[in-house]
This record gives C-alpha cells, sequence and structure tokens, in this order.
C-alpha cells in the first residue's frame, strides 16, 4: 500500500511538472524553449526574444521591476524569482504568475542553459488584496468616517476584484430603496431609482430587498422584474444586475448590494464570492450606523 501511495505522489508530481507553463533559455537568455502550456496562454512563438515574452505580454507596470531582476539574473547567475502579471493571448485579461528559473550549469561553474516554470497564482493575489482591502474598511469604521465614504469604498472595493462590474448599495428605509454608495454609476441613474418603494417585482435591488434573497436578471432588456425600470437602466447600458440584500445581525433586510454588468451575464463564481464577503462588511458598516444614530435620538430624548 505504501509503494502504491508513493507511486501514485509521483505520478501526480509529474503531471504537475508537465502541466506548468515551462521554458528554457540559454546563457544570454535568449528563448530555446517554450512549452505547450505556456505557448498557448501567451500566443508567444519560440521565435520569440525573451522566455518571458518582454513588452509584448507582462503588464506595463510590472514590465521595468521584471527587466531588472532578470537582467540581474543573467549577469550573476543567481536565482530570478518574481511576482508579475502576464496578458492571456484567449482574452487580453492578464493574471497574476510567480516565475522562477535556475540556471544549469557545466563541470567548470559555467552556466549552460536556464530552466524556468510559471505558477499561476492570481486565486491568492486576489486573496490578499480583498483582504487589505477589508482592512481598510475596518479602519474607517474604527475612524468614524461618514456611511456614505465607506459604502462608497466598499463599491470600488467589489469593482477592483469583480471584471467590468459597477456596484451599488441601497439602503432600505421605511420600505424604500435610498441612495447609500454607488461611485461608479451615473447621476441620473441613481436619481431614478432613489425612494423607489420595494415590492415582488421592483427591478433586482427592490425585487431583492422584499424577498429578503438574492436576485439575479441575466438581461435586464428582456426580464419582466425590469418591466418598470429598463428605460431608466438601459441608455446607460445596464444589461444585467445581481442584487444581494444586506441582513442585520437580527434577520432585518437593512440593505442591498448591487452588481451591474454592461452586457446580458450572470455573476461568476469569483465575483459571487467577493459579494458575499463585501455585502458581510457592508451589513456591519451600515447597522453600526444604525445603531449609533438610534443612540443619538435617545440622547436627543433624554436631554429634553
Amino acid at each position: 500500500m505504501e509503494q502504491k501511495d508513493s507511486r501514485h505522489r509521483r505520478e501526480k508530481e509529474l503531471r504537475d511538472i508537465i502541466e506548468t507553463k515551462a521554458w528554457t533559455c540559454l546563457p544570454d537568455g535568449s528563448h530555446t524553449f517554450r512549452n505547450g502550456r505556456w505557448a498557448e496562454y501567451s500566443g508567444l512563438s519560440v521565435e520569440d526574444a525573451t522566455p518571458f515574452g518582454g513588452p509584448s505580454i507582462i503588464h506595463p507596470e510590472d514590465l521595468a521591476k521584471y527587466t531588472e531582476k532578470w537582467r540581474a539574473s543573467l549577469e550573476t547567475g543567481q536565482l530570478f524569482e518574481n511576482e508579475a502579471r502576464y496578458r492571456r493571448a484567449a482574452d487580453g485579461q492578464y493574471r497574476w504568475f510567480l516565475s522562477r528559473a535556475v540556471p544549469l550549469r557545466d563541470e567548470r561553474g559555467n552556466i549552460v542553459k536556464w530552466y524556468g516554470i510559471l505558477t499561476d497564482i492570481e486565486d491568492r493575489k486576489r486573496t490578499e488584496a480583498l483582504l487589505a482591502g477589508e482592512r481598510r474598511i475596518l479602519e474607517m469604521l474604527a475612524k468614524e468616517d461618514s456611511l456614505s465614504l465607506i459604502l462608497d469604498a466598499l463599491c470600488r472595493l467589489l469593482e477592483q476584484h469583480a471584471r467590468d462590474a459597477l456596484a451599488s448599495v441601497l439602503l432600505i428605509e421605511d420600505g424604500r430603496l435610498k441612495h447609500g454608495g454607488a461611485p461608479s454609476l451615473p447621476r441620473a441613474y441613481i436619481e431614478a431609482i432613489d425612494g423607489v418603494a420595494i415590492g415582488p417585482s421592483v427591478g433586482s435591488c427592490g425585487t431583492a430587498a422584499y424577498l429578503a434573497r438574492q436576485v439575479i436578471v441575466s438581461d435586464i432588456a428582456n426580464d419582466p422584474l425590469w418591466a418598470d425600470y429598463r428605460d431608466a437602466a438601459l441608455p446607460h447600458s445596464l444589461r444585467a444586475c445581481c442584487s444581494t440584500p444586506i441582513m442585520s445581525s437580527e434577520g432585518k433586510v437593512i440593505g442591498t448590494f448591487a452588481m451591474y454588468y454592461r452586457e446580458p451575464r450572470t455573476p461568476s463564481l469569483r465575483d459571487q464570492q467577493v459579494i458575499q464577503q463585501i455585502t458581510h462588511l457592508a451589513g456591519i458598516a451600515i447597522q453600526r450606523k444604525l445603531t449609533e444614530n438610534a443612540l443619538r435620538a435617545r440622547s436627543w430624548v433624554w436631554l429634553i
């Protein structure tokens, strides 16, 4: 049994190596090999001058650091290691990769070849960035920043992590939707829905607040929930909307967190994970402000 488990581990390690984006180059940095997975991702041919593709594939903000580190490794023969965003040829999107390269030396210690691999670390980088964003929001709460500033910051945090999305937070006051935060939505649209009463067929947000559950509308132009409101959304190229209720600790709907898209679509699994985290933060912020307002009102009554 132990030998069988050991064999399976070795087979898995071999598969991992085969599936890794790998390359080799000569001592001067000129490229000699790029495996199929890396060639497919990058769209680069064997004739490309550098193993990583340089300006044609590395994000402009990461290029200088990469170039400096790679040049230093070529000059010193030391291990190369760097994190950078690389463009995916299929859709032009950038993903984070950890790049490592080690030199192969002959019996005299001269470098005869470099062997490199790239490991996708997009999920780790996103998680780190999201946690950093959450810390900033908690710091704003500790400093007692205004609710509008905090909700705008939450919207921007979601927009950083959900591709091509526009975020909005609406508060629920006396059964109506009230503007909370939406730094990227058109002002005319914000004003059009501010004050609308919630109900079973009131777009995505009004319906989500009424039913106390997430409402996903993949095509605003043709969904009956948006029959009375699509004329407000479509002129601003708002084509899809996912709205999630924000709940208090007592289970009451106190707001909605919405994600708008400029084309018909539904949220990805990653979008849903970000929505869940940010909606929780929004709930903490809103409930804290509601509690502060209630305490302030009681103080005024006592003073009177």
